[in-house]
């Protein structure tokens, strides 16, 4: 259905510029995304954007071009939803976390590193960056969310197309509700020679039928929906939207009951003691102290990260001295030994993100094995139960 072309006649437009000026000019700054959180998301999409283009032009005559197109589609949506703020840093995850795929690392490398794997070129980052912003100045909101929906790089992966517009959706929902209504009620002309009683009395009916009108036309659509489907999964429909960009339109949020696998919840809190706590410790080794727990900024205490049970199961967890922490994990499917080591934070990222690749493996190792740990060299020593041999493993703590 074409929305209806509706054409104003000038006298009109005269007189409503005449009784309320600069209306026009107000509308269309109203209008513009003005939301710093849209911006930075639109940043961070064109920058990945450009990445998996190079990427895939790099790659073009490659026999492994549709596993490399996969690998690079899944790398922007790994660099877009990354929370990290820091560009660098988060090309430098993502460098490491690719290293197992040899062709699509060394593009990437090559497009932002120097020489190495360690030292990363910031100006080739930097050019990528203004890059990014020269999209951002070209292309307006509207006719970017359109592309989206239509951009060729998705086809084949339409589950991560779909999970990048509802993150742009969440957040013009958010600058609708909390930035346009507010502005747009600011140069609205306030009305003349009404009673306040009457235009609230006036509201509050108009409420009451919109309500009725959403609950009867809501039942209605729910009824459809379950006569067309009656078969397949069980989902909740929360709330459903008008569409602003396509016309007769509508989002649909809704909860769909799926079976999750047992996780392991492992927290790791960050305590100190006071002074006074750690004098009378060494006078009384057996006095109990009050640990104070450190927050971050929203007053949470500790890094909580899940495992999977039915994949992994927990061995060894250590703190060194330099804040980053060795974890030994057992692969069920794989029957090795994996090892981490990094930040808690770092951890919880690459759980939460599903990147297996990030984790080191120490093959022919058994099960039942015992590991000791040298901090001040790095080393780990390895005790194979079975033939009683010893066995090493050098650590960069650095």
């Amino acid at each position: 259905m074409e929305a209806p072309n509706v054409q104003i006649e000038q006298s009109v437009v005269e007189r409503i510029n005449n009784k309320y000026p600069d209306m026009q000019q107000n509308i269309e700054l109203v209008v513009k995304i003005s939301s710093d959180a849209w911006k930075k998301l639109k940043h961070r999409y064109f920058f990945a954007k450009l990445i998996t283009t190079k990427i895939d032009k790099a790659t073009r005559s490659d026999e492994n071009k549709e596993e490399i197109g996969h690998s690079a589609i899944n790398l922007l949506n790994s660099i877009f939803m990354d929370e990290e703020d820091d560009v660098h840093k988060v090309v430098q995850k993502y460098t490491e976390a690719q290293r197992g795929f040899i062709n699509l690392v060394t593009t990437f490398t090559s497009f932002f590193y120097s020489s190495s794997y360690t030292k990363n070129d910031s100006s080739h980052i930097s050019d990528a960056l203004e890059e990014a912003d020269s999209f951002i100045n070209k292309i307006d909101d509207t006719t970017f969310i359109q592309n989206l929906h239509t951009e060729c790089i998705f086809n084949g992966h339409e589950e991560i197309r779909q999970g990048i517009i509802n993150i742009f959706f969440c957040e013009y929902s958010k600058w609708r509700s909390e930035c346009f209504i507010p502005h747009v009620k600011k140069f609205l002309p306030s009305p003349l020679g009404l009673d306040k009683q009457i235009d609230c009395k006036f509201d509050e009916e108009f409420e009451l039928l919109k309500q009725e009108l959403e609950k009867r036309e809501f039942e209605k659509i729910c009824k459809k929906i379950e006569e067309k489907y009656p078969i397949g999964r069980k989902f909740k429909i929360i709330d459903i939207i008008e569409s602003y960009l396509f016309a007769s339109s509508f989002h649909f949020i809704y909860e769909t009951e799926t079976t999750q696998p047992d996780q392991l919840k492992i927290t790791i809190y960050e305590t100190s003691l006071e002074e006074s706590d750690l004098f009378e410790l060494q006078k009384n080794e057996f006095y109990v102290p009050k640990s104070r727990l450190f927050t971050n900024i929203h007053g949470v205490a500790g890094i909580s990260f899940q495992i999977n049970s039915g994949v992994y199961e927990l061995r060894k967890i250590s703190q060194f001295e330099n804040k980053k922490y060795f974890i030994i994990l057992w692969n069920k499917k794989r029957r090795q030994h994996e090892i981490f080591f990094d930040t808690a934070s770092r951890l919880r990222s690459i759980f939460k993100a599903n990147l297996p690749k990030a984790f080191r493996r120490l093959n022919n190792i058994e099960k039942h094995c015992m590991f000791a740990i040298n901090e001040p060299r790095g080393l780990i020593g390895i005790f194979n139960k079975q033939s009683g041999v010893v066995g090493y493993y050098a650590l960069d703590i650095c």
